[in-house]
């Protein structure tokens, strides 16, 4: 079992100095066998694990030291500059990250319960099986990251802008992404059960296999959104643009779809018991899509209209 070792600032400071120096070296060719051990992951070099909690890290220039596996819960990194850190299956609950700069950190597997991310930095960063249960990232900035198999279920992501990143297989059950911005982004296999997307924008988005029963979608613009295979049993979307959206062979049970549907593909997709009370379909394609008229009455009222606008 690896021994957790205290790291102190005067450690720290001294190990920040000296990688700092063999990186330069390195890039210059100049690097001796006594600086390479400057190199080394803060883990390796101590010979267990780094035991950072509460520390004191306010607007250090920490650029590209590895902290993997370190410990960093409550510590204080407010304003500080991980650009480029590796913080692989590192401990951060509590931490203070505010103000931070993280871009292009990797935090694949990290613990991050609890963290204050308030206005940091953290674009371009790998998020893979890491845990933000229950965080608060509004203000974080968060654009071109990658969130695969991440747990953020019960986080605030309220107009966050998510653009340019992938969160397959990413769990966003009970979160709150109400104005959020997730044009473009991939997410294959995500979970959204019961989560809040209203007003949402998701134009081009890649909803392959998704889960989003009982899901908030109203007023949300899902233009252009291939939601394929998907599940969005009593999922709300009253108000929402589906303009050129696809819902191939998706669940729809009990959604309510009232909203203008023209333009929107539900081949081969189960519409069953959805709400459709006035709705236009328009150009609609209902290819194959499960609709049971005989058994649902605002459907057969939905399709009697179908066919008086295919006649005039």
């Amino acid at each position: 079992m690896t021994k957790t070792k205290t790291v102190t600032r005067e450690f720290l400071d001294t190990y920040v100095l000296a990688h700092r120096k063999a990186v330069r070296a390195k890039q210059k060719g100049t690097l001796t066998a006594a600086m390479e051990k400057a190199l080394l992951p803060l883990a390796e070099l101590i010979k267990g694990t780094p035991d950072l909690s509460g520390a004191d890290l306010r607007e250090l220039d920490l650029q590209l030291i590895d902290f993997s596996g370190a410990d960093l819960s409550d510590a204080d990194m407010r304003g500080a500059n991980f650009s480029g850190a590796k913080l692989i299956g590192a401990k951060l609950s509590g931490a203070k990250l505010r103000r931070g700069v993280f871009k292009s950190a990797d935090f694949t597997g990290a613990l991050l319960h609890g963290i204050d991310a308030q206005d940091a930095e953290m674009t371009k960063c790998r998020f893979d099986q890491a845990n933000f249960e229950g965080v608060d990232l509004r203000r974080a900035k968060l654009t071109n990251s990658r969130f695969h198999g991440t747990n953020l279920r019960e986080t605030k992501l309220n107009g966050v802008d998510l653009r340019g990143g992938s969160a397959k297989k990413a769990d966003f059950s009970g979160a709150n992404l109400s104005e959020a911005n997730l044009s473009g982004v991939h997410l294959e296999d995500a979970k959204f059960t019961a989560a809040t997307l209203k007003k949402t924008v998701l134009q081009g988005a890649l909803l392959k296999n998704a889960t989003a029963m009982g899901a908030d979608f109203n007023q949300a613009n899902l233009t252009g959104a291939q939601i394929l295979q998907a599940d969005l049993s009593s999922a709300k979307l009253k108000g929402a643009v589906l303009e050129d959206a696809v819902f191939t062979s998706s669940k729809l049970k009990g959604a309510d779809l009232r909203t203008h549907l023209s333009n929107a593909d539900f081949s081969h997709a189960d519409l069953t018991d959805a709400n459709v009370a006035g709705v236009n379909f328009g150009t609609a394609v209902l290819t194959g899509t499960v609709l049971e008229p005989d058994d649902d009455p605002k459907l057969m009222g939905a399709l009697k209209r179908i066919v008086r606008q295919k006649i005039s």
